[in-house]
């Protein structure tokens, strides 16, 4: 229920620019440095891409999970595989991969502006990277590429990202094809699912672990969950919006030692004020806040107290979702509770908690 919940919360965001969804096969990436490219493939400069010293989170190609093994990303990646050094020196293996990866796919591309990142691989030599102009602090994270005398990133040109899109979901030869427990489709079956944001540590919520008491029917790992690669993405992508997007302040909020979301199935004024009341944003002083929303905050609470007048703020019996979630460590995640119902209900239930209080 819950990430069937989620994946049909992914249309609705994705129509809504202020949440600044990804398409398929992209998510938002801390992105400290880029490298512009000379259209021969030369670098022009590395540039600090942060603003007031944080991370800029533009939308990347989607990268693959990486565990201790070396493992490219595409268009968007650390120093040791971008330049092939990194903090303890030489990383030959990893600018390698970085190299063979793009190169593969550069026929298929055809651009002349991804031909200049394939000339700047096939001519990079790690060991001019003390020669880069560039303050230290700016490799802390990942680096996209940039064209000079181009304002767009490389990954956003059309020719690239399409053909992105279109890689990201093909089926790989010998992939497994199930019906997915969410969609009921019969699709490729995702192996490792997206990380979630917005804790200490980024991990993924749905994972079995590899062991024989978990595992029946000769199937190994989430071959027991199956889920596909399509409903993974939009399920996670919703999440991670509601948990470290833009509109994260009106959807997140603490209880005790539980971070809870909430969310309306279509877009209700409830799901703004609840948000003004009890979500992360109701911590701004009054004085911060517009009058048209103070008076809405007013009116939510007045009903509360009422019991009436629900209406106000949408259809009452648009269903309104609340998920707790709690990292009691860096490896996983525990779902304390779900609970769905509706604006009226929800009201009805704050109402008889008042009453109680008085």
């Amino acid at each position: 229920m819950i990430l069937q919940s989620l994946n049909e919360l992914y249309t609705r965001l994705a129509e809504d620019s202020s949440y600044e969804i990804a398409p398929s096969g992209f998510s938002p990436q801390k992105v400290t440095f880029r490298v512009v490219l000379r259209q021969d493939g030369t670098v022009f400069a590395v540039e600090d891409a942060r603003i007031d010293g944080k991370a800029i989170t533009p939308q990347v190609p989607q990268p693959e999970k990486r565990t201790s093994g070396v493992k490219a990303q595409f268009l968007c990646d650390k120093r040791e595989y971008v330049f092939g050094i990194g903090r303890d020196g030489s990383k030959k293996e990893c600018f390698k991969a970085f190299k063979t990866k793009h190169l593969a796919s550069e026929k298929e591309i055809n651009t002349p502006e991804y031909g200049a990142l394939c000339r700047f691989l096939e001519k990079w030599n790690p060991q001019d990277f003390n020669e880069l102009k560039a303050p230290a602090d700016v490799f802390e994270g990942f680096g996209v590429f940039q064209i000079q005398g181009q304002k767009g990133y490389l990954h956003d040109l059309p020719p690239v990202k399409n053909w992105w899109i279109k890689h990201s979901n093909l089926n790989e030869e010998g992939e497994l094809q199930e019906q997915c427990l969410i969609t009921g489709e019969i699709a490729p079956i995702i192996g490792i699912h997206p990380d979630i944001k917005g804790f200490k540590s980024s991990v993924a919520l749905v994972g079995i672990q590899s062991n024989s008491s978990y595992e029946s029917y000769g199937k190994s790992k989430t071959e027991n969950c199956p889920i596909s690669k399509d409903a993974a993405f939009r399920y996670s992508t919703a999440l991670n919006a509601l948990l470290a997007g833009p509109q994260k302040k009106k959807h997140r909020n603490r209880l005790a030692s539980s971070t809870v979301v909430h969310w309306t199935e279509s877009q209700t004024d409830f799901e703004d004020v609840f948000g003004a009341v009890f979500g992360e944003d109701s911590e701004k002083s009054s004085s911060s806040q517009d009058q048209s929303r103070i008076d809405q905050i007013n009116r939510l609470l007045s009903a509360i107290r009422s019991g009436s007048k629900y209406s106000d703020f949408g259809d009452p019996e648009t269903p309104f979702y609340m998920l707790g979630l709690e990292q009691p460590n860096p490896g996983r995640f525990s779902i304390r509770f779900f609970h769905r119902s509706t604006i009226a209900d929800l009201l009805d239930k704050l109402h008889d908690h008042h009453q109680c209080l008085q």
